[in-house]
């Protein structure tokens, strides 16, 4: 009953999703965070410490339960912290989840959601933390992406893949989602979804 009468009122209760995004004002770039997508900038080198020709910075946070502001906030609201049980005794499958007090749900993956209704009940949020950077002539482009992307591949060599193809940034999408789908067919039977946007600075 409750099923078929309240379908609806499930599906949001149990389902939400990451966000990210981006607003640049004149040379200011904001950038809005919920969960656990990312925002990486990646500016030209000029001869840094790593030897290469680009720096990379994160422009977000990637917002999980096992931080300690965010896990406070979620015990304070009753919730609790901690991972997937595995399949023997004291054997576990994280990362860390959020849980009810006394039920093994909903299990979310991070600390902000927008949705996940039952979550919310025991704090989870959906206020973004919002970052702004100064723009300067160094500046190349941003990648914005979901959560699959950067499962097995670091902000470094995100951008390393990108750089191949600078001038060419559709492809460089392309060639980015699929490493991120070989690199998860490498490491796990599913794969997470896997989304990027890509945009030219300069």
């Amino acid at each position: 009953s409750i099923l078929v009468n309240e379908g609806f009122f499930l599906y949001a209760s149990f389902s939400g999703t990451t966000l990210i995004f981006t607003i640049r004002i004149g040379t200011i770039l904001y950038t809005g965070n919920v969960g656990d997508s990312r925002c990486v900038l990646c500016s030209k080198g000029n001869n840094n410490e790593n030897g290469t020709p680009f720096v990379v910075k994160a422009l977000s946070v990637d917002q999980k339960p096992s931080d300690k502001e965010e896990m406070e906030r979620i015990l304070a609201a009753g919730g609790r912290v901690a991972p997937l049980p595995g399949y023997g005794p004291d054997e576990d499958a994280g990362p860390d989840r959020v849980w009810l007090a006394d039920v093994d749900v909903p299990g979310l993956a991070m600390s902000r959601s927008i949705g996940d209704a039952i979550s919310h009940t025991v704090g989870v949020i959906h206020t973004p933390v919002v970052t702004k950077h100064q723009l300067n002539g160094d500046d190349l482009f941003i990648v914005l992406a979901s959560d699959g992307v950067w499962e097995f591949i670091d902000d470094f060599d995100a951008c390393s893949v990108i750089m191949e193809t600078a001038n060419d940034l559709h492809q460089a999408a392309e060639n980015l989602v699929q490493e991120s789908n070989a690199a998860w067919k490498a490491e796990e039977e599913v794969v997470d979804d896997i989304t990027c946007l890509i945009v030219a600075l300069n």
